[in-house]
């Protein structure tokens, strides 16, 4: 069996020795000859650490392995990889839903669980290294920090840093600081602030004109002349930072550590406008309940709506929809729409047309037809499993014969595992074929009305709201929403109490049709 690879390579952002690309990618080379494997993609980190997994090479990586050609992933060593457990164990296990194996190839980890053991210590040992590293390199920031000393980075709008690296005035830069501190505490809004900035030519750190975001500059304490670092949390398992602050015993303050540009009064000022703003930009419109959140799904990607609310600008009122992030990210056609429609049909028609006596008959037939059209469907998904587990037989054989004759080599043994596992899985899908086709039968005119009757019963004792969401959820499985039709579906467990999971459809509506309907 052919097979092919990808392979990552990376060295560290750190100074310390660091096996080259060259020399990773020649080892690597050297193992694919040796074990007839073709290597179809590299992925190559320059200068990036692995504590985080936030580079460029690796995230493109593991994006191209759920839809890839190659079956295994070859770094020099694990900690290519990753340098810390979590990470490296959250993405092996991507890796492995992916059907990706990962092979080191200087470590030579097999697939026993005393291989899978070994590799999880490896795997700790490279982070002890890199956490014990960064402890001594956070020392030496911790002690510059506390000497007044700039820390890297861009240094903030209206700062400079000298050849000292310590904080000096950027007199232009102070003045747009100033302008903006001001005009906040005179009521100015940020898009007034902006453009007040911009037609006098000012610019931000960058060079560029100036956006209306202006809260970071606004709550920095440098500009009062406190010098403070280490103020966030340390970034968390895969590139992620928390928004909390950090003890206030681990946080540098030093009140005139750097030149000041505000005056406290005005900073204060500043300030409890902010926290005054935040306090009271809560929403004040609470929309209708959902009756239909948990039930509704889209027809085009198969994503659940959810309940949302939004103001209509143009005529100038409140109102709740059901919608979904598809659509608002532009992945998916289906449209929003509003709560009233939806609750109103379900509610008027959908619920009403059901607990109906009317056509009993015409409706346990057509029930009926939906069964025999997946009855039939299942019986050819049956006859195609039977096919390819006879395939498979025949394969499992060859692979015997392989795996001796290979001295039960790890691919050898990969393969027969691989082999065997789908014959498996197939095996459980038959059984789970043919336990449905066990369960789902045809209903009767008699098992339809005491369903009805039930529902009725529920329907009359309902007092409440509250009562009126539960009995939909427990009657309606889904609604099947697209941009043309919406449709309706109980499940044949309700109607037979057989675990079975069939959906059958018992309303559909033109979309179109919905406003109508509603203010008829």
């Amino acid at each position: 069996m052919k097979r092919y690879a990808s392979c990552y390579c990376r060295y560290s952002s750190d100074k310390q020795q660091q096996q080259s690309i060259d020399h990773q990618l020649e080892r690597i080379e050297a193992f694919c000859k040796k074990h007839d494997i073709t290597l179809i993609e590299q992925y190559i980190d320059e200068a990036q650490t692995g504590t985080s997994d936030q580079r460029k090479a690796f995230q493109r990586m593991i994006e191209d392995s759920e839809h890839s050609k190659w079956g295994y992933l070859l770094v020099y060593d694990l900690s290519r990889l990753a340098r810390n457990v979590e990470d490296q164990m959250f993405y092996q296990k991507i890796l492995k839903q992916h059907g990706i194996m990962i092979i080191s190839v200087e470590e030579k980890f097999d697939s026993s669980p005393e291989g899978h053991l070994f590799s999880l210590i490896t795997a700790g040992i490279n982070e002890y290294y890199s956490k014990h590293l960064a402890k001594r390199s956070f020392a030496g920031v911790m002690q510059n920090a506390k000497k007044g000393i700039a820390i890297g980075g861009i240094p903030p709008l209206g700062f400079d840093v000298d050849e000292n690296k310590h904080y000096i005035i950027n007199k232009k830069e102070a003045e747009s600081v100033k302008i903006i501190f001001n005009k906040t505490a005179a009521g100015w809004s940020r898009q007034e602030i902006k453009d007040y900035l911009n037609e006098e030519g000012y610019l931000s750190k960058r060079g560029r004109p100036f956006s209306n975001s202006f809260y970071e500059i606004l709550r920095n304490r440098k500009y009062i002349g406190e010098y403070v670092f280490n103020l966030s949390t340390k970034k968390k398992s895969r590139g992620k930072r928390s928004d909390r602050v950090n003890n206030e015993d681990d946080i540098v303050r030093i009140p005139g550590g750097l030149p000041q540009i505000i005056d406290k009064q005005t900073f204060d000022k500043v300030q409890h406008m902010l926290n005054k703003r935040r306090n009271s930009s809560v929403i004040e419109f609470k929309p209708t309940k959902y009756l239909m959140s948990g039930r509704l799904e889209c027809g085009y990607c198969g994503m659940a709506y959810s309940g949302g609310a939004s103001f209509s600008k143009r005529r100038n009122i409140p109102y709740a929809y059901y919608g979904h992030l598809n659509y608002k990210q532009g992945r998916c056609k289906s449209k929003d729409i509003p709560v009233l429609y939806i609750d109103n049909w379900v509610k008027e028609f959908v619920i009403k047309d059901f607990l109906s006596m009317n056509n009993l008959s015409e409706r346990t037939k057509d029930i009926n037809d939906q069964i025999k059209i997946e009855r039939d469907k299942i019986k050819q998904e049956i006859k195609a499993l039977k096919s390819r587990m006879s395939s498979i037989e025949t394969i499992l054989q060859e692979k015997a014969k392989q795996l001796v004759s290979s001295n039960f080599s790890i691919f050898a043994l990969e393969d027969a595992e691989e082999t065997k596992n789908e014959m498996a899985k197939i095996e459980r899908e038959l059984r789970q074929k043919q336990r449905r086709m066990e369960l789902l039968k045809r209903i009767t005119n008699e098992k339809l009305a005491k369903t009805i009757k039930k529902f009725k019963n529920l329907w009359k004792s309902k007092e409440n709201y509250d009562d009126l969401g539960k009995f939909i959820y427990e009657m309606l499985s889904r609604l099947v929403i697209t941009n043309e039709i919406i449709k309706a579906y109980i499940n044949y467990d309700m109607i037979t109490r057989k675990l079975c999971d069939f959906d059958i459809e018992i309303a559909s509506i033109d979309r179109s049709l919905l406003m109508r309907i509603w203010r008829n």
